[in-house]
């Protein structure tokens, strides 16, 4: 019989595919200092997902007169609670004035904007003052777009 196949050499074999190794930690973003005064807490950044990091590291410094609150990284539904549980314990505390630094908030969602308005309402409902000083271009564009620039930024627009 005639084996079409005989004398031919067999096919290269294909090489497997590359599998990715575990997803690394990526190298950790720098704290951010306090001013004067006591250290700032700064709440430990999420580890990465599968789907991909979503970090928020939350700095806070205490003052007598205020309480500044730097935001960097992701602010979004999955990352808002940490900024509530930042908050719960000095917004508690009775006509505080806080002041927000958004410099650093490479993105914001719906659910950041949503903790960002609960945070102020309770602020505002405890006899106290807040403040959104510095905000990235992405946040005040997307304050303008929504109106709340009137709300968050009242009398500097973005």
């Amino acid at each position: 019989m005639n084996d079409p196949l005989a004398g031919t050499e067999p096919a290269p074999a294909e090489p497997a595919p590359e599998v990715p190794g575990p997803v690394g930690t990526r190298p950790e973003p720098p704290v951010l200092p306090a001013a004067e005064g006591p250290p700032a807490t700064t709440l430990p950044a999420e580890a990465p997902t599968a789907e991909g990091p979503a970090r928020l590291r939350v700095a806070l410094s205490e003052r007598p007169e205020r309480v500044l609150v730097e935001i960097d990284g992701v602010l979004d539904y999955e990352t808002e609670g940490r900024l509530r549980g930042a908050l719960d314990g000095v917004a508690a505390k009775p006509g505080r004035r806080f002041v927000l630094d958004l410099s650093r908030v490479g993105f914001l969602d719906s659910g950041g904007i949503g903790a960002l308005l609960a945070i102020r309402r309770g602020v505002l409902s405890r006899g106290g003052e807040l403040a959104v000083t510095e905000v990235s271009p992405m946040v005040a564009r997307l304050l303008r777009m929504t109106g709340l620039d009137e709300v968050l930024l009242p009398g500097t627009g973005c």
